[in-house]
This record gives C-alpha cells, sequence and structure tokens, in this order.
C-alpha cells in the first residue's frame, strides 16, 4: 500500500502504464495498427505520391488522388508492417474522417478567421 503522494503516483503511473501494455497486446492480436502507425503511413504515403508526382514530371499545381493515398497507406501497414487489412482499412478511415474542428472554419485561423470565436478560444485555452 503507497503511504506517499509520491508512492501513490508512481503506483497510479505503472498502473497506466500496465494498462497500456494490455491494450497494445489486444490490439495486436487483433490485428489492428496503433494510432501513431497509421498517422506515420499516412504520412508516408503522401510523401511517396508527391514524390511520384514530382518524378514523373507533373506540375507544381498536380493534382492528388485520396483513393490513391490511402491504397499505398494501406500496402504500407498491411504488406510492409504485417497489420489485417480489414483492422487496418478501417483504422485509416477512421484518422482521416471528418472532424468537428473541420466544420469550423475560425478553429484554423489561416481559414476566414473569425475574431470574436478566436478571443473566446484564446481565453479557455488559458
Amino acid at each position: 500500500m503507497a503511504r506517499t503522494n509520491k508512492q501513490k503516483r508512481a503506483q497510479a503511473l505503472a498502473a497506466g502504464r500496465a494498462r497500456q501494455d494490455r491494450r497494445r497486446e489486444k490490439m495486436a492480436a487483433l490485428g489492428k495498427p496503433l494510432t501513431s502507425k497509421v498517422d506515420g503511413a499516412i504520412v508516408e504515403a503522401l510523401a511517396f505520391n508527391m514524390a511520384d508526382a514530382v518524378l514523373s514530371g507533373a506540375q507544381t499545381d498536380a493534382l492528388l488522388s485520396i483513393a490513391e493515398l490511402v491504397e499505398t497507406a494501406l500496402v504500407i501497414l498491411v504488406d510492409r508492417q504485417g497489420y489485417d487489412r480489414r483492422q487496418s482499412k478501417l483504422a485509416i478511415a477512421q484518422r482521416m474522417s471528418l472532424r468537428d474542428e473541420h466544420r469550423d472554419p475560425s478553429f484554423i485561423p489561416s481559414l476566414h478567421p473569425i475574431p470574436s470565436l478566436q478571443a473566446a478560444r484564446a481565453a479557455i485555452a488559458q
């Protein structure tokens, strides 16, 4: 039993690490990639497709297909890293899904900012 605050914090941290380890083991058993692996695969797929467009002699305003991006990320996760194809597809779709902040143009300062909303967010963040 923990007696001091330091021991209680250490015990709580150890419990959190154990919980995360169990979660990772469960996801690995299902063949589901971690969020960081999915994000890395999407970034690598984007870089690959951009490099491919540049190397093929395309103009700087070349369009990249989202379907190609997803397929490349899927190849990275399934063929190279060994995750389950279905679980990887679901994970990619989840990471690329629309989020609340995507609907709010003032959330990103470069998109038509609404000063009152940004001031409210800044006040909340402090």
